[in-house]
Order: C-alpha cells, then structure tokens, then sequence
C-alpha cells in the first residue's frame, strides 16, 4: 500500500473516533470538593450533573431514605441513599456520587451510585442565626450557602397566613417574612393566631422561593416574672400567696365562675413543683393586678384560659402593656374563629331574638336587635350604645380600643339610626337592660332588614358580609345589594364543617343579586371543607 493511502486512512480513523466520541454521552469528570459548599457551586455552575470526589457531613434530618447532611456551615439534600432516622447526629462520608438539582433545588442523587461509610468519630452541627433577607436573596453564592442551611432564627408566626417575620438586622431594626411548614405531626404550630415564636429547621429554595421548615419551636417569648408558690385559689381570676391576693389582668370569670375556678388551679398544678411566674403591673386595695405565666414564662395563662373558651376579655387601659394585649386580642380571636366560649355561639335553644326589654328572660343569651339612638363616650373613655331605649349596651375604654378597629367617631357614625343587632347576656336595671358587650364579633349589623324571606338582611359593604357568620346556622335570609371587595380583609369562611352540620354550616338563603364578591383571601391548611 502507498505511504499517502496509509496516512489517509490514519487520519480518517482520527476523524471517526471524535465523531464517535462526541456523539456519545460522556459520564461527568470526577471533580475533587472541599466541602458542601464547595460542591453546592458547583452543582449551581454546571450547566447538567456533575461527579464528585467526596461529600462530608452530619446527617440532621431523615425523611424516608432521604437525609439532609450538614458540614457545620451549610447543608444538601441526599435522595434515596438507604438513611435511617437512627442516622441523624452521625457523621458520613460519601464518595463517587452525582451532584444535580432537582427543579431547582440542589442535591446529591445517590440513585445515580455512590458509596457512603460513617464515620466513629461524631461532628454536632449547631443552627446559624437567619441574618439576611432570605425572600429577596437568591443569588448563586446565597444559594449555596443558605439552601438547607440549619438556622434558629426569632420572630413573629403570622396567624392564618403561615408565614414567619424575623428580624434580620437587628441594628436598622429591619424585618423580613417567609413562608414556614412543620416537618413533624407531632409539631403544631399556632396558625390561627399571631404569637411570638424561636423556630429551629432548615431553609429550603424551591419553585423559585424560600420557605423554612420548621423541625422544633418554642412558641411564646419568656417574660420576667417572680416566681412564687400559690397557697389558694379563690376563683378565676383570683389567687393567694401566702397573705397576698394576686387578681389577674386580661380576663372576666363571671360567664362561667366554675370553669374559670378549676381551668386556674389546673394550670397553676400542672407546673413543676407548682411554681408559677407572676408578671404585677399595679397595686390597689391591697390587691397586686398581674399576669399569669407557666414557670419557664413562656406560657400566658390569660391567652390559654380565653381559647379554651372559660374567660372573656377585660382589657381594661389602667393596666396598658401592648405587647401581651395584643396577645390577649389575638387569643380572643381565635377563641372564637373556633367556636369556643359562650360568647361564639350565637345558634342553639337557649338563644332568642329579643326586640324589646318585655320579651327577654334574664340569663338567657339572646341576639338583641334594635335601633341605635345614640352612642356616647363619657370621660374616661368607656363607650355607650342606647338601642331604642330598652337596651343599654358598654365597652370598657380598654375592650374598645383593643377590640374595634376604628376610631369612636367612625363607631358612632356606622351605628347611629341603624337597625342593628348585639348578642350577649343582660341585666335588668330599673326597666332597662344593661349588657357589656366584649368584643367586636358580638356586635353585628346589616343595611336594613330583619332576615325574613320577604325582608331578608340587606349586604352592602364587608361588615354586613362578615355578619352573615354570626347567623349561619339561624335559617336566616340575605341578599347582596352591591358588589363586596374583600382586599385587605382578614376572611374566616361563612360556616363550617362539624359532625353536626346543622349548629355549623350556613343553612339558609343567601340570594346574590346579580353582584360580585371579590378578592376573598383565607389561607389555613389545617382546615378543610371551606371556601366562602
């Protein structure tokens, strides 16, 4: 064969084994790593999977087979590589494994191989604190870092949205939220009330956001108190340490004075060694006013005794402490977003509807409806509502100001010559009845009418749609004389499901006229079965 068909030959056998080469899908060069985050930027920098040398870590969390191992700077994300939850706290290596993202969060794929061997030796990873604005930082270099990054982190856990405000620069005072979801059934978080929370767990960057997810939390912040050792309970709201009586602040016992009695010694024997901590705001007639917290003071008993439904509130402003009224408001709330409390049930037998003094029974509780005459502010700032001059209603200065919204004038002006009903329990007093009203759910009104078929409740703005809550269940007839725009308001659903539908769900006629309500907003996973 001739020199020149030799080398032609050779050079096309070059040529065949590079289109060979490039045609076929190489496996990923074996890249040599430092650490986790070492390999987490180069996962993020690759534009497919990428091999690496050796990952090394502590396994903190496990989920199935899956795990999440940490370095003590930042963690990833192990899928299907055979962990056990007996695993979490120990320390592994694995080797030859592929690094790839998974939509786009990243993590080590070990059903693509790998080999991983644990370590006699143990590393404890311990929670960094959240110090950057998570939801707005979703740069490379952030990724790497913080994409399940192990963090303890401060802040608020926002009632009904599942979303947590933490303070991230704490020196400019500035704040930051992000979405938040318990990783354990036996972990609940209070999502039907804002409270102040520590939550430990991983951050996590998924479908183009960050979220938290929670693996342990301490609800409730811990205020200072005095510890001491309660010699008797004299009711439910009333204590004595030795000579001393302690009233609590926050709270009426009078609803159901029993209750209120065995709920208090409940909480104060359930603490270590029967020691409780004391928060005294005030002293008069020989009397200390505090609040009631667990031993650790992080448990409020006020909040706790007005969900479970045996107090109401008494806000009164002499004993002013934003932060823990606000607790109070919110406890309030919920009590009744749950039904809990005589003051939420507004169906049942022992309620009536009562439109003058001569068809009342006392002690019954009844929905009072009337027109409002007049409303007054006297000096001290206590409210009153004279309702077709048979029924006198009163809010405390300190029940108004915590528990309505608006300003007095706007109150006075939305009541003034309105039919308008109120729900509670009175008293007579010199042919008149006389009731304190105790929180804005229990003060509902429409345009006009008295919910019969031919005189249904009139809807014209929100209030009035909110209303329709209170008398779900009471056969009542509604219809909508305007189009509702609920933006911005804080929605609980009309009705809800309960093993007896007929005290819960809406039953009446609700006729909509042709008109639109728009931008409902509820966000709650912990309820089902809702909607308007």
């Amino acid at each position: 064969m001739k020199k020149w068909s030799i080398a032609l030959l050779a050079l096309l056998s070059v040529v065949l084994v590079f289109v060979i080469t490039s045609c076929v899908p190489q496996h990923p060069s074996l890249l040599s790593v430092k650490n986790i985050y070492d390999a987490k930027l180069k996962i993020l920098n690759s534009a497919g999977p990428v091999l690496l040398d050796k990952v090394e870590g502590t396994v903190i969390y496990v989920s199935g087979s899956d795990a999440i191992i940490h370095d003590g700077q930042t963690g990833i994300y192990v899928y299907k590589a055979g962990f056990y939850s007996s695993d979490v706290g120990k320390k592994v290596t694995l080797t030859n494994v592929i690094g790839t993202t998974y939509r786009d969060s990243v993590q080590i794929d070990f059903s693509k191989g790998g080999y991983k061997n644990f370590a006699a030796e143990t590393l404890t990873v311990e929670p960094t604190a959240l110090t950057i604005d998570i939801a707005n930082n979703v740069s490379i270099t952030t990724r790497a870092l913080w994409d399940f990054q192990y963090v303890k982190v401060y802040g608020i856990l926002n009632g009904g949205k599942m979303t947590f405000t933490y303070e991230y620069d704490k020196v400019n005072k500035r704040k930051a939220t992000i979405n938040v979801a318990s990783l354990s059934s036996s972990l609940s978080l209070p999502y039907t009330y804002d409270t102040e929370a520590t939550l430990t767990g991983y951050l996590q960057f998924s479908n183009g956001a960050w979220s938290l997810k929670v693996l342990s939390a301490e609800i409730g912040d811990s205020y200072p108190g005095v510890g001491v050792f309660v010699d008797e309970v004299v009711d439910g709201k009333t204590f004595k340490v030795g000579e001393q009586t302690y009233e609590l602040i926050g709270i009426d016992d009078s609803v159901n004075p029993s209750a209120a009695k065995t709920k208090l010694e409940e909480f104060i024997n359930s603490q270590p060694e029967g020691i409780v901590q004391v928060l005294v705001k005030g002293e008069k007639n020989g009397k200390k006013y505090a609040f009631l917290f667990s031993k650790d003071g992080k448990t409020l008993y006020q909040e706790q005794a007005l969900k479970d439904g045996v107090v109401v509130p008494n806000l009164a402003e002499e004993w002013e402490d934003a932060a823990i009224y606000e607790l109070l408001k919110n406890a309030y709330k919920s009590a009744y977003s749950s039904k809990k409390g005589v003051y939420s049930t507004f169906s049942g037998a022992s309620v009536i509807t009562v439109e003058s003094s001569n068809t009342y029974i006392e002690g019954n509780y009844a929905i009072f409806s009337g027109t409002v005459s007049d409303v007054t502010e006297d000096a001290t700032g206590n409210v009153n509502i004279n309702v077709s001059n048979w029924l006198k209603i009163t809010i405390s200065a300190g029940n108004f100001k915590y528990l309505f919204s608006s300003t007095f004038e706007q109150f006075k002006n939305s009541l003034e010559g309105k039919v308008t009903n109120f729900y509670g329990k009175a008293k007579r007093s010199e042919g008149i009845l006389e009731m304190p009203l105790y929180a804005e759910w229990e003060m509902f009104s429409f345009e006009s009418g008295s919910g019969t078929q031919d005189d249904p409740y009139i809807i014209t703005k929100p209030e009035h749609l909110i209303s329709v809550r209170a008398l779900a269940s009471a056969n009542k007839y509604f219809r909508l004389e305007a189009d509702i725009d609920l933006a911005g308001v804080d929605w609980t659903p009309i009705g809800t499901y309960s093993s007896n539908l007929s005290t819960s769900a809406f039953v009446g006629v609700f006729d909509g006229n042709g008109h639109k309500i728009m931008n409902i907003s509820f966000n709650d996973t912990t309820k089902s079965n809702v909607g308007l």
